[in-house]
This record gives structure tokens, sequence and C-alpha cells, in this order.
């Protein structure tokens, strides 16, 4: 009867129906419960799978929508760029449903810029979540840079910390869907197409032995990627000597096609800084011309993105403390052409710049006395051993040879750093995640690369960078090791919280340093700081280095560098009474004042 009722043809495309034609149900039966034939139709087999297919994707768009839901209700915990990435992802589901995709500035991805330390990681634990989460995507594939991170992705996807810390209860707001990642290891094909596991983490370092993997995982499952830390990426360079992807993307390029392909959108890009030392574009990121307007290069294109958190603003949201800085100078004797130079470091010329620089990076005369300034202002903010929570510090070395000399001098002073660096077996770095906790005994980090890129330690406040790397990306991402705001429960309160940072006043830092306080939000003030004697004193400290002289001459404050003569009382007072050591030093800040404007 339905096949007479429809003439004989497909009652959606019309075709001639042919003997495996469907009976269809016009209200799902799974819904009503009944056949009804006045409620049926009949289809080609090709139609009416395509339509069960659109019925099962608008279930899943719904099951986003409602995720998204459950993370909006506490829309008031969420940072500016994890609040637009949300809405944005809301509409990629609708987007992926069949309806209209949100404007993107890169079609078929959602590009952030974020500040390290402002929570891109849960912008990439949302999008696993929503799209993963709902079925409009079968799997996702984190692509991190550094394998150190893989335990950090695991606890951002099980993080409850800002539910317990604003509401007293243990919720991960950020992953309603509750997806656990797993490493993807190149021995693990069979674990990479069980459905059961919904999220891999993959490290930049791991794509060339797992790229076939990732293929053959793209064509069978709808896949989201995740880029973080894009600008590592090699680009794909759009000049007309090179048309090609290269580096790490080019084995990425075909699979990011086909997933693309697949959905209308093929990931998420997280980058801290969407550019590059070597001024290469970066592949899918879009561009625009320079404008003079804002202050920028016309014949230069910046990049372009969808979701963006400045400095200034995560500094407002009080989500990143401010930077301070202390630079050193001093003079490098060196002999070119069979001639002797002798050049001022805050003055040193371009010629040979990494030699002269490591020349004087390499003096103990030369770094010990950074390293005890910083020392002695982080003893300053401390608490004494054992009155509560402290504060660490973080060494940043140009080499592994120079990391374990720093370690060497850092033990023999008493203190009990924690040394990091690539070539120390995976022993070394579980120490790495014991340390993150703040667990054991250590009491500061000394490494050469493995900080700069990712690690979250929030109790790292000092730093003495004594590395030779001048590339504006690494560093940026080295100083944002120390700025993370410290939520201890006994941390002090963020207005008593400073990044200080301990480096040496050769012209390219000085340049970096003077762009990255420019972006400070002007708000936030410095602490005071600490009296203290310079190491270095007024005389210079010389050093033959193979007929060649470096020096250390003298420390210059960058911001907030007034003497306190307060500081002066407190450092008075805490060493002829001893007693005052076991309250908090703020406390004899305040008996100060009291002190000084009590009348009698």
């Amino acid at each position: 009867m339905l096949w007479l009722a429809a003439g004989g043809r497909c009652q959606l495309c019309g075709e001639a129906l042919p003997d495996d034609w469907h009976a269809d149900h016009l209200t799902p039966w799974i819904v009503s419960g009944v056949t009804n034939i006045f409620d049926m139709q009949a289809l080609c087999p090709p139609c009416n799978l395509r339509k069960g297919r659109k019925m099962a994707l608008s279930d899943n768009v719904m099951k986003a929508h409602e995720l998204c839901d459950r993370i909006a209700y506490f829309a008031g915990l969420l940072r500016k760029p994890q609040r637009e990435a949300l809405a944005l992802l809301r509409e990629i589901a609708t987007g992926i449903g069949g309806g209209a995709f949100p404007y993107l500035t890169s079609p078929g991805h959602l590009v952030a810029e974020v500040v390290p330390g402002g929570g891109k990681s849960f912008i990439a634990v949302m999008a696993c979540s929503v799209l993963v989460g709902s079925g409009l995507f079968d799997v996702a594939v984190w692509l991190t840079p550094r394998t150190t991170l893989l335990e950090q992705a695991k606890e951002d996807f099980a993080d409850t910390s800002i539910a317990r810390k604003h509401l007293q209860k243990k919720i991960s707001i950020f992953n309603p869907a509750g997806l656990i990642p797993h490493r993807l290891k190149s021995n693990r094909q069979q674990e990479l197409l069980d459905p059961q596991h919904k999220v891999w983490v993959v490290p930049y370092q791991q794509l060339d032995s797992v790229v076939f993997m990732l293929s053959q995982l793209a064509e069978s499952k709808r896949t989201l990627l995740i880029f973080d830390e894009f600008q590592l990426m090699s680009d794909l360079s759009r000049s007309e000597h090179r048309l090609d992807p290269d580096g790490w993307f080019k084995s990425l390029a075909p699979l990011v096609t086909t997933c693309v392909e697949k959905t209308g959108f093929g990931g998420v890009i997280l980058s801290g800084r969407l550019s590059r030392n070597d001024r290469k574009w970066l592949p899918l990121v879009g561009y625009r011309q320079g404008d003079i307007g804002r202050g920028e290069k016309p014949d230069r294109r910046y990049p372009l993105w969808d979701v963006a958190y400045s400095l200034s603003e995560a500094q407002a949201d009080k989500s990143i403390i401010k930077m301070d800085f202390d630079f050193y100078n001093g003079e490098v004797e060196f002999e070119c052409d069979s001639a002797q130079q002798l050049e001022s470091l805050e003055k040193l010329t371009s010629k040979n710049y990494d030699a002269k620089l490591k020349q004087f990076l390499s003096e103990p005369e030369v770094w010990q006395p950074i390293i005890d300034d910083m020392l002695e202002s982080l003893d300053f903010y401390n608490p004494p051993p054992g009155h509560g929570h402290r504060a660490r510090y973080i060494v940043i070395s140009k080499s592994i040879a120079d990391a374990q000399a720093h370690t060497k001098y850092l033990e023999n002073i008493g203190r009990k750093p924690l040394l990091i660096h690539s070539q120390l077996p995976g022993q070394e770095k579980k120490h790495l995640q014991t340390f993150r906790r703040g667990e054991g005994e250590w009491d500061g980090l000394t490494s050469v690369a493995i900080p700069y890129i990712g690690l979250s330690v929030p109790s790292l406040s000092h730093m003495a960078y004594l590395s030779h790397y001048r590339s504006a990306e690494w560093i940026e991402q080295a100083f944002h090791r120390i700025t993370r705001m410290d939520s201890h429960p006994s941390a002090p309160p963020y207005e008593r919280q400073l990044a200080r940072i301990f480096l040496p006043n050769d012209p390219v830092m000085r340049d970096l340093v003077q762009q990255i306080m420019a972006c400070q939000n002007p708000g936030v003030l410095a602490l005071p700081r600490p009296p203290g004697t310079f190491h270095g004193g007024a005389a210079e400290s010389t050093l033959e280095y193979e007929a060649i002289r470096a020096s250390i001459s003298r420390r210059e404050f960058n911001t907030n560098g007034e003497a306190c003569s307060k500081h002066d009382f407190i450092e008075s007072a805490l060493r002829e009474v001893p007693e005052l050591n076991a309250i908090s030093r703020r406390s004899v800040e305040k008996l100060k004042e009291f002190a000084d404007n009590w009348k009698g």
C-alpha cells in the first residue's frame, strides 16, 4: 500500500523504488512505539539511511548544547577566553549538525592566542568534552610540545580546583563528559581504534613515528585535532620561494585536510604567541596587513585569532602576577681578527653576539652574584622555614654543563634544587611531577629548556635567567613559568605576589623586556624591593678566561627600584628580635606603621 501511495517512487529523492525499498516511520518508532501506516513513507535505502544519520546527528548537537550548558552554569568562574571559546564551541556544534557555522578567522579551525598561564589548556579540555563527549567527533588527538606536559594534560581533564575553591564542590567544570586522556605510543595501534579511548595525547617529537597511525585513525573516524603551542610547528610558507609545508606540520598536512573534510571543522589551535622568531608564517592561521593606526608596520602581516587574552587582561583578572626585572651590566673582552676588543654588555654589538653572551654567562664571578641576589630576594618575601607556604625559585641555564654547575653551587650554599634536563633518565623526569605537586624536599629547580613550554608550577616566583637564548617567543614562555597566581591556601593574596627575574642587560634582552613591561597592566602595583646588598659591589670582579676578560659591574633596577627604609627597619628588627620571625613580615610592616603613627 505504501508503494502504491508513493507511485513506486522514493518520497524524498523521487527515484524509482528498488526491490529492497524501506518502509520508514515519519515519527521514529523508538518515540511512538507503534506502527501506523498513515505515519509512514516509502523510501529508497540510501535516503532512509541518510535520514537516520541526520536524526542521530541532531541528537548529538542537542547533547553538545547540553554539555555547553553544564559548563556555562559556572560562567562566573570562567575567564574571558574560556567564555568566548565556549560560545564558539556551541555554534560549531550547530554548524556540524547542518546549521550555520560561526565566523572563524581560519575556516575550519578555532584559533586562540592566550597568554601563558591564562587557562588555554582548559579551552582544549572543553573542546574535547563538548565535541567528542557529544558524539559529533569520535576521538580527539591533543598534540603537545613536550612529553613533560602529558601528565599536566591528564590533570587538566580531571581538574576540580576551581569548583573546590569557589563552591567547595569537587566538580570538573571544564570536562562534564568525564573524558580521560591517554598517551599514544607507536606500539599501541590496536588501542587507537578502541571506541573506549576518546582522547589521545601526542608530543610533537613523536609525530614521525605515529603519523601513519593517526592518518588511519582520521580515515576511519571523525577526528578532532588540538594543537597546543602551535607556533612551534614549522610553517606552511606562503612566500613565492616556498610553497610547501615543512617541519612537523609537513607530515600532518594531509591528516588535517581529511579531518576538515569529514565534518567541516578540523580542530583547535592554541598558542601563547601566534608568531615565530624566524618570522615564518604559521600554517592554517589567517593573516592581515599591518595597520599604521595600531602602531603596526604596514609592510608586515599580522596573525588573526578568534579568541585572545593579553597579559594586561590576565593581570586585571588576577590570573597572572606582575613581573619585575633586575638587570646586570658588565664587560666582555675578546679577541677578534687578531685584535683584542672590549665591549660593554649593555652596548653589545651584533657580531658574534651569542659567543660574547655565552662567555659572559659562563663565568662563576658573573652568575654566582645573580643567583645570590635572586635567593636573597626570595628569602625576604618568604616566611621563615616551617612557618607557612614558601615560594620557590628556578634557574634557567644555557647548557647542561652550566645547569650542573649551578646545581652544585646551590647545594654548596645549603639549597636543595631539582636538576632536570633532556638527558636525564625517566626517573628524574618523574621527580618533576613530584616537584610540581609541591612534594619532595626540593626548594627550587634548575634546567635548560624543559620549563620553557607549558610547565605550570604556581609556587615558582623567582628566576635567574642565565641562558643565551634570545628568541622573543622562548623568553616569554620562560618568564611565564613564574607568573602563575599561587592559589595555595597559605599563599599570600594576589596583591602580595610578585614574579622577580634576574638577568643580563644585553641590548636584545633589554628590548624584549621593555616590550613585556609595556604590555603589563598599569593598575597592578609591584611590591617594594628588599634592601639587600648587591653582591657584585661597586668594584668590578674580573676573571681571565683564555686571554679574554669578562666582568660584572652593577645591578640596574628596571621598575620600582627605589630603596625602602621601612624594609631596612624590618630587617634590623628581625635580626635584633628573633621572636618576630614567628609572625609574617606583613605583620611586622603593620607594627612599623603603627609605631610611626603612634603619638603616645
